[in-house]
């Protein structure tokens, strides 16, 4: 053998060697990136499912506090609402009481107007009868002064009644 032979043999074992290592490390490298991905996809469907259950979790925790909170508040709640009922019913029988009030109060301030507008009327009735013996009783004066006047022969600004 000859140097040049080998020197073929060894650069063909070389690259044969390296090509051979260089599918190896592929394969390695395939098989590592797979565990890996798999892993990683066992990891994520593991956070997952903790998440939702934290979350579950998490909900119920709310939903129990929330029915603390309701059942410290209830009776005092239940309470008001009673409250703001009876405060109603007195407001209904308070209105009812002062529109009852107010149309016995009207129904008396009319007869009183009634009355009012009667009594003007009599008033008025007096008052021009009084004028008509006012007026009377001057024409009376106006004759009797024109009678004394033409008896007595006295000027009428001298008769003094």
């Amino acid at each position: 053998m000859n140097i040049y032979q080998i020197i073929l043999y060894f650069a063909f074992s070389f690259a044969a060697g390296a090509g051979i290592a260089y599918l190896l490390f592929f394969l390695v490298r395939r098989q590592i990136i797979n565990e890996a991905k798999e892993e990683a996809a066992e990891l994520l469907k593991d956070a997952q499912e903790l998440f939702v259950s934290e979350e579950n979790e998490r909900k119920e925790k709310i939903l129990e506090i929330e029915m603390e909170a309701w059942a410290e508040v209830e009776d005092v709640h239940l309470n008001m609402e009673q409250r703001c009922e009876e405060l109603e019913t007195k407001v209904n029988d308070k209105k009812v009481l002062n529109e009852e009030k107010y149309k016995t109060l009207r129904a008396s301030l009319m007869l009183k107007e009634t009355e009012l507008r009667d009594n003007s009327i009599k008033l008025s009735t007096k008052q021009n009868e009084i004028n008509k013996i006012l007026n009377t009783q001057k024409e009376s004066e106006e004759t009797l002064k024109n009678n004394l006047t033409a008896k007595t022969q006295l000027q009428i600004t001298e008769v003094v009644l």
